[in-house]
């Protein structure tokens, strides 16, 4: 009797360990199964998020002024709002406390807008999968609109330049610089490959002012 009741215990033994065993395996294997999914999860929306850049397929345009009156022509801003220049380059631009800042949402299958009353602004542009970039205007106040070609993102032809009264922003060593093909600016380092067309991207090895002779130029935000 006791030799049987040994050997059933044993062979119960056995069979505890096994499911132990089996479960270990079924959970391990869950866990890698969990694993690889939620990796390929993070990578297909890492991978959106690269190609999409807003990820929506969405331009997001800010148009920014001392007055609020530069706009896109027939359409209505999704928001606006008055607050501090964001930024010694903007600080320097207008001289300003206070600037008006009009937002629109452009759908990717719209490849351009009209920007009405231009003057002295600036134009945040945040296109999909590209870099973000902010194009400065000297424009003389009753300058004509001015068309931005959004897909591909295009730098707007120069308009008449608003002389009198000039000051001259600083950018910073470090800070990426973009200018229109043929744009006279001294002391620039070698020009570097960038998203804006007919635009020329200078990544700065020092400290300058932006001449006054240049009516559109740009920065990388």
């Amino acid at each position: 009797m006791s030799v049987g009741s040994g050997g059933g215990s044993g062979t119960s033994m056995l069979l505890i360990l096994s499911a132990i065993d089996l479960l270990s395996s079924a959970l391990i294997c869950g866990f890698l199964l969990f694993v690889t999914l939620v990796g390929a999860d993070t990578s297909e929306a890492r991978t959106n998020s690269d190609a999409n850049g807003t990820g929506d397929g969405v331009t997001l345009i800010e148009i920014i002024s001392r007055d609020g009156q530069a706009a896109l022509k027939k359409r209505a801003p999704e928001n606006t709002s008055v607050g501090p220049a964001e930024g010694a380059v903007e600080q320097s631009f207008f001289g300003a406390t206070q600037l008006s800042n009009n937002g629109y949402l452009i759908p990717a299958d719209i490849p351009s807008m009209t920007v009405e009353n231009p003057g002295e602004m600036a134009i945040r542009v945040y296109s999909p999968g590209k870099e973000a970039i902010e194009i400065f205007f000297r424009c003389v106040p009753d300058a004509g609109p001015i068309l931005m070609v959004l897909n591909p993102l295009t730098f707007p032809a120069a308009c008449e330049h608003q002389a009198a009264g000039d000051a001259n922003p600083k950018m910073s060593a470090g800070q990426t610089l973009y200018l229109r093909d043929g744009e006279a600016f001294p002391d620039l380092p070698k020009p570097e490959n960038g998203d804006l067309r007919h635009g020329v991207r200078f990544k700065l090895d020092r400290d300058l002012h932006v001449p006054v002779g240049v009516s559109i130029w740009g920065v990388t935000l």
